[in-house]
C-alpha cells in the first residue's frame, strides 16, 4: 500500500513575529527545532518510512531533517510543496496587510481566483500540490513517504482526501505547526487515516487563523 505522511513544518521564527511568510526562506525558532526532534520520535516509533521529501525552503527541510538522520535516509527537495507564493505581502505583519490591503484581502479570503499581489491564488495553489502529490505517490508506489509542508498545502491535501475541491478550502482548518496526518493511496486518491496528531508535542505550536493564512 502506498501511503503518505504530511507534516506541516515546525514553528518558525516568522510564525512566532506574525508575519506573512509565503516562500521566503527563514529557519524554524528554537521551538521548532524542538518539536522537529519530537516529529523524529514519533515516526521513528510508529512508521516504517522508506522516502522523505520536503518543500525545499529550510523550515521545512529543517523539520524532517532529524528524522532522516535517525533513519539514514536523505531528504529530497520537492518545490511543488511549497507555501503560497504571498508576492508583495511577504515578510510584512498580518497587522500591516490586514490595514493597507483590507479590501484586497477580503476578496483574496473569498474567491480562489484572487491572488496575493505579485502572487498566487488559492486555485494556482490548489492545482500545484494535487500534481504534486500525485507525481509522489506514483513515483513511489508501494511505499511511505513523508512530505513536509506548509499551512495552505497541508490544508489541499486534506480538502483532496475529503474529496473537495479548491471552493471548499475553508472546510479544513489550518494545521497546528508540526503536526502529522496520516493517509494512504487508494485508486487514485487519498484515504486519510489520521489527522492533527499532535500527541508528540509538549508544546503544540500557533494555530493561526484561517484569514491569517
Amino acid at each position: 500500500m502506498t501511503r503518505l505522511i504530511v507534516i506541516r513544518h515546525g514553528f518558525s521564527v516568522s510564525n512566532a513575529a506574525r508575519r506573512y511568510t509565503g516562500q521566503q526562506d527563514v529557519p524554524l525558532s528554537d521551538l521548532g527545532r524542538e518539536q522537529a526532534e519530537l516529529v523524529a520520535d514519533y515516526l521513528c516509533a510508529n512508521e516504517r518510512v522508506d522516502v522523505i521529501c520536503a518543500s525545499d525552503l529550510s523550515r521545512a527541510i529543517d523539520t524532517v531533517a532529524p528524522t532522516a538522520a535517525r533513519l539514514g535516509l536523505d531528504v529530497i527537495p520537492e518545490p511543488g510543496l511549497r507555501e503560497t507564493d504571498v508576492g508583495d505581502w511577504t515578510g510584512r505583519t498580518y497587522e500591516e496587510v490586514q490595514a493597507q490591503y483590507a479590501e484586497l484581502l477580503a476578496r483574496h479570503r473569498a474567491d480562489p481566483d484572487v491572488p496575493c499581489p505579485g502572487g498566487e491564488c488559492h486555485r494556482e495553489v490548489f492545482a500545484r500540490i494535487r500534481e504534486t502529490v500525485e507525481r509522489l505517490m506514483r513515483i513511489h508506489e508501494g511505499k511511505t513517504v513523508v512530505a513536509a509542508t506548509h499551512a495552505m498545502p497541508a490544508r489541499c491535501i486534506e480538502a483532496l482526501s475529503a474529496g473537495h475541491g479548491i471552493e471548499q478550502i475553508r472546510e479544513h482548518r489550518v494545521a497546528p505547526n508540526a503536526s502529522i496526518h496520516i493517509y494512504s493511496y487508494e485508486n487514485g486518491r487519498l484515504v486519510s487515516k489520521g489527522r492533527n496528531i499532535v500527541s508528540h508535542l509538549a508544546k503544540p505550536g500557533e494555530i493561526l487563523p484561517d484569514e491569517l493564512v
